[in-house]
C-alpha cells in the first residue's frame, strides 16, 4: 500500500519545517513523524466520520472534529509513543492541549464500549504502521 502525499494536506507543509525532535522515545525522522501523523488523522478522522484535513485547521472546529483531533493526538503520543512536544507540533497545538487530549481518552475507557472501540482502533493503527513499515516506539 502506497500513501500519496500530493493531496492538498494543511499539515503537510508544516512538517516539513520540523526537525528532529528532542527526547529519546520519538521518532528521529520526519517521515516516520509524517506517517504516523497520516495514520493517526485517518483513522480518527474515519472514526468520526469528519475530513481529515479538519483535524489541522487551526480553528477548533465543531464537537467532531475536537473528538477526531484528541484521538488523533492520543494515537501518535500513545501509540506511536512521540513525545508531547513533538504531537504537539504535528497539530499545531501545545503540550497541554496534547495531556488534556490523552487524559480524556484515558477517562473514556473507563467504559466498555469505549474501551472496545479505541482498542480496535488502536490495533488498526498498529495494523496500518506495520504495512506502512513504520515501528512504534510505545
Amino acid at each position: 500500500m502506497q500513501i500519496a502525499l500530493t493531496t492538498p494536506d494543511p499539515g503537510r507543509d508544516a512538517l516539513a519545517a520540523f526537525g528532529p525532535p528532542a527526547g529519546p522515545t520519538s521518532p528521529a525522522s520526519a517521515r516516520e513523524r509524517q506517517l504516523a501523523f497520516l495514520v493517526s488523522t485517518w483513522l480518527a478522522a474515519s472514526a468520526h466520520r469528519v475530513a481529515p484535513a479538519d483535524l489541522s485547521l487551526m480553528r477548533r472546529g465543531s464537537g467532531d472534529v475536537v473528538a477526531a483531533r484528541q484521538l488523533a493526538i492520543y494515537l501518535v503520543h500513545v501509540v506511536f509513543g512521540f513525545d508531547r512536544d513533538c504531537t504537539a507540533k504535528l497539530f499545531g497545538r501545545d503540550r497541554r492541549t496534547v495531556a488534556r487530549a490523552c487524559a480524556k481518552l484515558e477517562d473514556q475507557r473507563e467504559s466498555a464500549e469505549a474501551e472496545r472501540t479505541l482498542c480496535a482502533i488502536e490495533r488498526e493503527a498498529l495494523a496500518l504502521a506495520e504495512t506502512l513499515g513504520l515501528e512504534p516506539r510505545a
